[in-house]
C-alpha cells in the first residue's frame, strides 16, 4: 500500500500540466521533508562614537560584534530541535567576496564565531552560511540589514521599564542592556539555544518596540542599551535544509546612552 505522503505527491503530480511545474513540486516538497533543520544568528554592532560607551561593550561578557551561532538539528517538527542536534559538520560563514570563515562546534551542540579575522558584518552584502555533512552540503543566504534607528530616552528613572520605538517593523528585535560603570549585563534577550532561535523570530505578525524590564536599570548609573532589529532569510534561498523549520536570522547592534542618574534639582 502506497504511504500517504507518497499518495498526495502522486496526485500533485498528476495536476502538474508541464515539466517545469513538475520539478518545482518536487524541490518544494524535498525542502518540506529534508530532515535537516538549521538555526543560524548572525549579529554587527555599529561602533559608539562615546568612547565610554565603546570601553563597556569591549569590557562586557557580551559577545556581539561579528558574532555568529548556527544550531543543527535532525528533527521533522519544532518540538524535535533539542532532542537530535547534529555533530560533526563543517560550517562555514562568507559575507560578500570575502574569505569563508570555519566555525567551531561547541559542547552545546552549536557552531560559533566571535570577532574572528575574516568575518565582517557588512550591510548590504549576502551572507551566506554552508553545512557539509559527509557528501552533502546545504546552504542559506541572507542580505545583512541596515542597524536599526529607535527612538530612546536619554534618561529614566533607576528600577523602571522602558518600552523603545524601533521606527520599523522587524521579524524580531534583540536587546542588551550594559551598565558602562562597571561593564555588567544587566539585561538581554539574546536567544541562545536552537529552540530559543526557532522561537525568537516565529512569532505572529511584525516587531516594532522592544520592551526593556524595570530590572535592566537596576540602580543609578550610565547605561548602554543595545538594540538590533532581525530579519529572517527567504526560504527560498535555502539548498538541501528544511524549509519550514530552518531560519538564518540576522541584525545590526546599535548602543544608545541611557541615564539613571537624576539631575540636580533646578538643573544645576
Amino acid at each position: 500500500m502506497l504511504s500517504t505522503r507518497t499518495t498526495v505527491l502522486s496526485a500533485t503530480f498528476l495536476l502538474l500540466p508541464g515539466c517545469d511545474l513538475l520539478g518545482e513540486a518536487i524541490e518544494e516538497f524535498e525542502g518540506l521533508t529534508n530532515p535537516l533543520v538549521a538555526q543560524t544568528f548572525l549579529l554587527g554592532v555599529a561602533a559608539p562614537e562615546d568612547a565610554d560607551l565603546a570601553a563597556a561593550i569591549e569590557d562586557s561578557a557580551m559577545e556581539l560584534d561579528r558574532a555568529i551561532q548556527v544550531f543543527l538539528a535532525d528533527a521533522a517538527s519544532a518540538d524535535d530541535l533539542e532532542n537530535a542536534p547534529v555533530s560533526g559538520a563543517a560550517v562555514t560563514v562568507q559575507v560578500g567576496a570575502g574569505d569563508a570563515v570555519s566555525l567551531d562546534e561547541a559542547v552545546d551542540g552549536g557552531y560559533k564565531a566571535t570577532g574572528v579575522d575574516g568575518l565582517e558584518y557588512i550591510t548590504g552584502q549576502d551572507a551566506t552560511v554552508s553545512v557539509t555533512l559527509g557528501e552533502s552540503t546545504a546552504t542559506m543566504s541572507l542580505t545583512l540589514p541596515v542597524a536599526v534607528s529607535a527612538t530612546v530616552p536619554t534618561e529614566v528613572d533607576a528600577n523602571t521599564a522602558l518600552s523603545v520605538d524601533l521606527g520599523s517593523g522587524y521579524d524580531g528585535v534583540m536587546g542588551v542592556v550594559i551598565d558602562v560603570v562597571s561593564s555588567e549585563v544587566t539585561w538581554d534577550n539574546r536567544p541562545l539555544g536552537i529552540q530559543e532561535l526557532y522561537d525568537f523570530t516565529h512569532t505572529d505578525g511584525t516587531v516594532s518596540t522592544l520592551e526593556i524590564p524595570a530590572d535592566a536599570f537596576p540602580s543609578e548609573s550610565l547605561y548602554a542599551v543595545g538594540i538590533a532589529g532581525i530579519e529572517n532569510a527567504d526560504p527560498e534561498t535555502f539548498e538541501n535544509v528544511n524549509t519550514v523549520l530552518t531560519s538564518f536570522m540576522a541584525g545590526k547592534v546599535t548602543f544608545y546612552p541611557v541615564s539613571t542618574i537624576p539631575l540636580p534639582v533646578g538643573g544645576e
